[in-house]
């Protein structure tokens, strides 16, 4: 319009761009699955519990991505399919000791992986995937850093809050997070096997053990929220 000031239109295109900004300044960062490790293990129990075994539960197939701003700021997303997970990997059950040296038959543990994945536990069949998202705030610098994060884990149709204890650090071009941590299968909504009218059972508490490793940073996908 003749003889209207330019600012006006000036500060709209400043308020439009910020955000944007704002956004494409975020660094995306890839879960790496082939440098990632989790898993957990469950114990046996009950009266009778000296004929069961414990068990180590690994998770395969992780994707997920972190995006962190300038500020320290992350939100992450982690997730994994429920068919990949694996039974009593030998080398994982040596890791931990006499706890676990007892043999397992290829049958045993075809058993006790169809007992996790059947509809009374996992229902693998209505749920395909288990996810882990949240935020944290990392500190500047490589560290490590202790943290505890505050997640949300989704599964068998259930989304769980819970608190992570964590160690982070920046890795170069990298970011990586381990720890350990134990929930019970109430915390997560689920009901342990249970055998011979309970006297033989797998215990309530679920001990985790994970390093999870990020490789970027590339940039995200400029968008508006």
């Amino acid at each position: 319009m003749p003889g209207s000031s330019p600012v006006p239109l000036i500060g709209l295109c400043l308020l439009w761009l910020i955000p944007g900004s704002a956004w494409a300044a975020t660094q995306a960062y890839t879960i790496d699955p082939g440098q990632s490790d989790l898993h957990w293990r469950v114990y046996r129990s009950g009266p009778l519990g000296r004929l069961g075994h414990n068990h180590v539960i690994a998770a395969h197939g992780l994707s997920g991505q972190v995006d962190l701003a300038p500020d320290g700021s992350a939100r992450f997303n982690l997730a994994f399919p429920v068919s990949r997970l694996e039974v009593d990997n030998p080398v994982l059950r040596r890791r931990y000791g006499p706890d676990f040296d007892s043999g397992l038959s290829a049958r045993d543990r075809a058993a006790t992986r169809a007992n996790m994945l059947g509809p009374a536990l996992l229902n693998s069949a209505r749920f395909g995937q288990i996810r882990l998202s949240g935020s944290a705030s990392i500190p500047t610098g490589r560290g490590p850093h202790q943290l505890t994060i505050p997640a949300d884990i989704t599964i068998a149709g259930r989304r769980v809050r819970v608190l992570v204890p964590a160690t982070v650090q920046r890795t170069g071009r990298g970011l990586r997070a381990r720890g350990n941590f134990s929930l019970t299968h109430r915390q997560l909504g689920l009901r342990p096997f249970s055998a011979a009218m309970g006297a033989l059972r797998v215990a309530e508490r679920i001990d985790f053990t994970f390093d999870i490793q990020a490789q970027g940073p590339r940039p995200a996908h400029s968008r508006r929220e």
